[in-house]
């Protein structure tokens, strides 16, 4: 593979010694290039805009700032219908594996994230993967965010609330704009239904949730992650 067809990489963590371990795995992987180390964000960015690299290695915990910040030297892929070939795909390499960083991650337009103690065969196949334009979550990582999907309580649309989950569809479109902070003759008119047909389903949605005003429904809503 020519010098062009590469996949030039940074990467990015406070220990050389840990730079120079990723920057082996990957250089003994065909296909990639080194195009520089940074130990801080402010060395990142004038990386990134010198180098232009299409992948960087990030760890989480750096100096002077977070590894999050990687985000201000890079052109935001979460705006586009498509991944952007031309801003470089993160990979986060980090000892931190707690649920809201790797979500956080992720959020923030992260293709994958692994461990730092991940075999060299791991961290190679994420850095294909995510250079590919796919999302890649080292075993650990996965752990981490299926145990965070199974803790909010809305996941999925189930909310873990039996009485909630007998209400009919249309009582739960009366519940959501009632937890919205809707009046009864926006609901009125939005549902094209009478206001007395309105404050009949308040009333049925109350009692079947055992709750005593639209002050206690929007709690509930809150607590169960409704809205």
């Amino acid at each position: 593979m020519s010098e062009e067809q590469e996949v030039p990489f940074v990467v990015v963590d406070d220990h050389p010694s840990m730079r120079t371990g990723l920057r082996a795995v990957l250089e003994g992987a065909e296909g990639f290039r080194c195009a520089g180390e940074a130990g801080t964000v402010a060395e990142l960015r004038k990386l990134v805009d010198k180098k232009q690299p299409r992948l960087i290695l990030m760890d989480v915990n750096l100096p002077e700032s977070s590894g999050f910040d990687v985000f201000t030297c890079i052109p935001s892929r979460r705006e586009e219908h498509e991944l952007s070939r031309q801003g470089p795909a993160v990979l986060f390499v980090s000892m931190f594996l707690k649920p809201n960083y790797i979500v956080k991650a992720v959020g923030l337009g992260a293709m994958g994230y692994v461990a730092k103690d991940s075999s060299a065969e791991i961290i190679r196949q994420a850095a294909r993967t995510v250079c590919e334009g796919h999302h890649y979550f080292g075993p650990l990582a996965t752990d981490a965010l299926v145990e965070w999907v199974r803790s909010v309580p809305n996941a999925g649309g189930l909310v873990q609330n039996n009485a909630y989950n007998g209400l009919s569809e249309r009582e739960r479109e009366v519940f959501l704009l009632l937890a919205k902070g809707k009046e009864v003759p926006q609901i009125s008119k939005e549902l094209y239904i009478s206001r007395k047909t309105v404050l009949n389903y308040r009333k049925a949605i109350l009692q079947r949730l055992g709750l005593e005003s639209v002050f206690e429904l929007k709690a509930f809503a809150e607590e169960m992650g409704i809205i």
